[in-house]
């Protein structure tokens, strides 16, 4: 080796060397100098890691972020001995007192978040409604109630018979089954139902199987033309076929509905499940049976009902966690079929949950820390034209339920108090959670004639349901917002919920308004109708409060026409029609606000309106606690609250006989005078006898009273 070569490596620096990189030979080399290493020049080397100019940085960050920790464990004990030796009103920051000071709300008529707690009702009829709950279930703690409103037909007696009866259902299984098989309706009609059913709604109240499953499995062993294999049917089978009949009876597009033959169903329903007590032997088939049936009580258009529907989803959510559902079960050995359909079943249950937990204003019955099931595929996904993959409404539905829905109700309506920030936080996650182009209103407000019914119904739901979350989600905080700047409430620290829950209300009212005119058919669920008057309660709040507010205009403009909806819906919708005196009440006070801010001048300050505690309620939800009022009729609203205080009948040697035909004869006496504007049905048209289930004949009446006429066999 050539002597000078040798010298020339030992002169050069220790980063060339271990780079093989030519060196200067200068102190410091120019190679460092370039690579800004210049202070391990000539002997050290740096850590490997990745970019040439930050790896000094990388190798001195632990030291720097170990020295940062310190200094701020530091400053907190010294602030701590500060606070301790001048007392506790220098404990916080001047900067945060000053922020409190700003935030804080004067006047009696100002409202803190420590005081919306929502409204507790005490007397013959408590109830609690949580300051999140929907605007139109806060209303009825006014005054009395209007019995004229709130009064419906009565449960027919023929329900309420066969009901008193579950509890002692006698017989073997065999009989159990041929009573409930001589109580199914023609064939033909039962398979036109169920196209009627997975055409029109099933995408919204959901199927434990699909349409050909259920045809295949459960209705062409029922109506084969021998006797029915016992052991291929679940009793609980019966219960998902009545309860479908009756989400027919309520929601056929083509037929005005019945809610008298909708209960009748119901009662058979819940009579099957009696056969095999559901609490001993919960099944995927009961578990579906009772969600149908709670989305029957929340298409009833009664407000009792959706209490009552909440109260037995949370039964069923309990069902659900007794076989697994709510359990990841990847790691178990299920088959791909059955795999999908807990997983399919326990989504619906926890989307109709955190719905109507969301419109109460009360906690859900799952709990993200013990939830960890897996999404369903999506199997009714579709390519487009343009071949492009579009999410099914029930894949939306179940994914913005596990991402936003969940989350938003844990963290936002919990027990704990709420920063701003973190509403400001799930208010981003709720905009960016993706939808479908094919389920996106293009252009709201705007009708579409070319958008099938279907269509448009999942569109506006999709809305709906995620502009209801952000209303609910800012609510309280557009309240402190109105509290503190009443002249121009964008000026408020919160103005960013007074933007957000005036641009809920406008895209709720616009696509409800919308969807009417296009489809009258969205009268038949009063959820919608629901969220709308909620909107338009904070449209009209803007109004009375702010008369003045660059958004007072648009928002009365809206509440104006929206209002004017709302007189066309309300002979059709008791539901409507039991909340729309207060909206017209609150359609003069902004009318009066207006009025007041134009006649004054620009330098006066204009009379805001005053809101009684009751309307303070269901704008705000403020604290308030109600005596209650004692209820001059019971609602009667379903089979089951009837059945509960009816009384039961002697027992016979069998009770098995009363579903016979011949026991349902008594059921044709004349209608007693309280039940004289609901008349009941003559019993002897649902079944003529043990076996006569294929009789066309005995059902053609029965069918058209029902207004199923298209079920009539041609």
């Amino acid at each position: 080796m050539d002597p000078g070569t040798a010298q020339r490596r030992l002169l050069a620096c220790a980063e060339c060397k271990r780079l093989k990189l030519r060196c200067d030979k200068k102190v410091p080399c120019g190679s460092c100098t370039r690579r800004r290493c210049e202070s391990v020049c000539p002997d050290g080397t740096l850590n490997k890691g990745r970019g040439q100019g930050n790896r000094l940085l990388l190798a001195e960050s632990r030291q720097l972020h170990d020295k940062i920790e310190a200094m701020q464990k530091r400053m907190a004990a010294l602030k701590q001995a500060i606070s301790e030796l001048q007392g506790p009103s220098t404990d916080a920051d001047p900067e945060q007192q000053h922020s409190d000071k700003d935030s804080t709300p004067s006047g009696s008529e100002d409202v803190a978040l420590a005081s919306l707690m929502g409204t507790l009702t005490l007397g013959e009829q408590p109830q609690f409604f949580g300051r999140n709950a929907a605007s139109d279930y806060l209303v009825f703690m006014k005054g009395v109630h209007d019995t004229s409103i709130s009064k419906v037909s009565s449960v027919s007696r023929l329900s309420a018979d066969i009901m008193s009866r579950c509890p002692l259902w006698p017989g073997t299984r065999q009989r159990q089954f041929l009573s409930m098989l001589s109580a199914l309706p023609p064939k033909n009609l039962v398979y036109t139902a169920v196209d009627v059913y997975y055409d029109n709604i099933e995408w919204m109240f959901g199927s434990l199987m699909s349409r050909e499953e259920l045809q295949r499995d459960i209705l062409d062993v029922l109506y084969a033309d021998t006797m029915p294999d016992i052991d291929r049917i679940h009793m609980h089978d019966f219960a998902i076929i009545f309860n479908i009949l009756a989400a027919v009876c309520m929601t056929d597009p083509n037929t005005e509905p019945s809610p008298e033959r909708s209960r009748q169903y119901c009662a058979l329903a819940c009579v099957a499940l009696s056969t095999d007590p559901v609490l001993e032997h919960p099944s995927l088939q009961a578990i579906h049976a009772i969600h149908l049936l709670t989305w029957l009580m929340h298409v009833a258009d009664d407000q009792n009902t959706v209490t009552i529907g909440y109260n037995l989803q949370g039964l069923n959510t309990q069902l659900c966690k007794s076989l697994g559902l709510h359990k990841d079960d990847a790691g178990w050995a299920l088959d791909d079929k059955e795999r999908q359909r807990r997983r399919s079943l326990v989504w619906d249950v926890a989307l109709y949950n955190c719905h109507v937990a969301e419109s109460l204003g009360r906690p859900p019955n799952f709990a993200l820390s013990q939830f960890d099931a897996r999404l369903p595929a999506d199997t009714t996904a579709y390519l487009d034209d343009d071949h492009h993959w579009q999410q099914s409404y029930t894949g939306w539905s179940r994914s913005f339920t596990s991402a936003c829905l969940m989350r938003v109700l844990e963290q936002a309506h919990g027990a704990a108090e709420v920063s701003h920030a973190t509403v400001m936080r799930l208010d981003r996650m709720v905009r960016e959670h993706p939808v479908s182009p094919a389920l996106r209103i293009s252009k709201p407000g705007t009708v579409n004639p070319d958008v099938p019914m279907k269509t448009a119904m999942q569109q506006a739901t999709v809305m709906v349901l995620a502009q209801k979350l952000l209303l609910f989600l800012h609510r309280s905080f557009f309240a402190r917002a109105l509290s503190e700047n009443p002249e121009d409430p964008l000026q408020s620290n919160f103005h960013g919920s007074v933007l957000a829950a005036f641009r809920a209300a406008f895209y709720i009212t616009t696509t409800v308004r919308t969807l009417h005119q296009q489809t009258p058919f969205c009268v038949r669920f009063p959820f919608l109708w629901s969220a709308a008057f909620s909107s338009c309660v904070i449209l009209g709040s803007i109004v009375i409060r702010s008369p003045r507010c660059s958004l007072a205009a648009s928002a009365w403009v809206e509440f104006a026409k929206t209002m004017a909806t709302f007189e066309q819906v309300a002979p059709n919708l008791r539901s409507v029609a039991r909340v729309i005196p207060h909206l017209r009440r609150l359609h003069q006070k902004a009318l009066s606000s207006r009025e007041n801010a134009a006649s004054e001048s620009e330098d006066t300050k204009p009379s805001a309106e005053d809101l009684d505690a009751a309307e303070l309620a269901f704008i705000y939800g403020v604290t308030r606690l109600s005596a209650g009022v004692k209820s001059k009729c019971s609602s009667g609203a379903i089979a089951i609250e009837h059945i509960l205080s009816s009384e039961r009948p002697p027992a016979g040697p069998t009770y098995l006989s009363y579903l016979v035909p011949q026991a349902f004869a008594k059921f044709d006496d004349p209608v007693p005078a309280d039940d004289a504007n609901s008349a009941t049905p003559s019993g002897d048209s649902l079944c003529a006898s043990s076996d006569s289930h294929h009789a066309d004949s005995t059902w053609s009446g029965f069918m058209d009273d029902m207004g199923l006429s298209l079920f009539v066999s041609q």
